[in-house]
């Protein structure tokens, strides 16, 4: 606690920070509690770093204001973290198998299934020399997935370990100015996404939410993969995992929806949902909303700030190239 207190807080000035390692309790290692071995404890020291965290932080009087993140769990650690985060990911446009995005996606509403309500992914803008699939190094890859975490609960990038060793995306003009797009989509959504958090902290809904909590009846969310997603219960997404894609058919569930690129209203009637095409490249992610007064005001100031622009000619196929050094 008071290397919480004084180094993260009052040397650091950090109003955030990585709780880190809540994973390694030693399974060999002695503990003071002699009714205690590492096996049975391996699981439940997540929940007491988080509690020891949470702790820090309410002595420090800086409860209210300030938060800390894991990437470890067990039964309360929701109740304690300001967030968990699904670890430092070295992602593709693959399938799951592959630790792909899609495993993102789903590691994050599996997540907010098991209680874990504002799960997140840090975006990697550096990746390892070695990794030998290309599609890791490319610029689209790394659009992609800014394009999720703008509408998830946490907004943030990782530099990696071991920055001689990786490929920066930090000194590429496009991916500069994707994360300050994405940045500032992610900040326009901060009143709409406080209501949803309020809904996390006192009821226990998940932030980002599987589409089967709203449609339950829609037999077409209930495969193995989750293929899109809510933010709250008014924005839905569905996040391209594949290259090369600039028009894409998504499919969407019943109600009204409002595209967010193109002011398009589509009004889908009955208990499930259809497929509708929409322009889809890199930087207009399928995105619908349902016309509320918060919402309204959202598109209002991405419109403002020129984030979306409907006086624009279609799309054509952008071939990305490798990040180099």
């Amino acid at each position: 606690k008071q290397v919480v207190q004084s180094e993260v807080f009052e040397y650091a000035g950090a109003s955030f920070y990585m709780a880190d390692m809540g994973e390694t309790a030693p399974i060999l290692g002695a503990y003071h509690r002699p009714d205690v071995n590492g096996l049975s404890h391996h699981n439940a020291y997540s929940d007491d770093w988080a509690r020891v965290n949470r702790e820090a932080i309410k002595e420090a009087g800086r409860d209210g204001d300030s938060f800390f993140i894991v990437k470890a769990g067990y039964g309360r650690t929701p109740k304690y973290a300001g967030t968990t985060c699904l670890g430092d990911y070295v992602t593709n446009l693959k399938k799951r198998k592959d630790g792909g995005l899609q495993s993102v996606l789903n590691g994050i509403v599996n997540g907010g299934f098991s209680g874990f309500t504002y799960g997140h992914c840090a975006i990697s803008v550096a990746v390892p020399r070695t990794v030998n699939s290309l599609d890791n190094r490319t610029k689209e890859m790394m659009c992609r997935w800014m394009e999720m975490n703008a509408f998830t609960a946490l907004f943030r990038t990782h530099d990696g370990e071991t920055p001689d060793e990786t490929v920066s995306g930090y000194g590429d003009k496009y991916l500069l100015k994707a994360l300050a797009r994405w940045s500032t989509v992610y900040a326009t959504l901060a009143e709409y996404r406080i209501r949803i958090f309020n809904e996390a902290s006192f009821r226990g809904y998940p932030v980002v939410r599987h589409p089967v909590l709203h449609f339950p009846s829609d037999e077409q969310f209930m495969t193995e993969d989750a293929f899109s997603f809510m933010l709250g219960d008014s924005i839905y997404i569905a996040p391209i995992m594949k290259c090369g894609v600039v028009k894409t058919k998504t499919y969407i569930p019943a109600g009204r929806w409002i595209h967010l690129w193109s002011d398009s209203v589509y009004d889908i009637y009955g208990d499930t949902g259809t497929y509708v095409e929409v322009q889809a490249p890199p930087g207009e992610p399928p995105v619908f909303y349902k016309q509320c007064e918060e919402l309204n005001l959202v598109v209002s100031k991405l419109k403002q700030k020129g984030i979306i622009c409907l006086e624009k000619t279609p799309p054509k196929p952008k071939r990305f190239s490798l990040l180099k050094k």
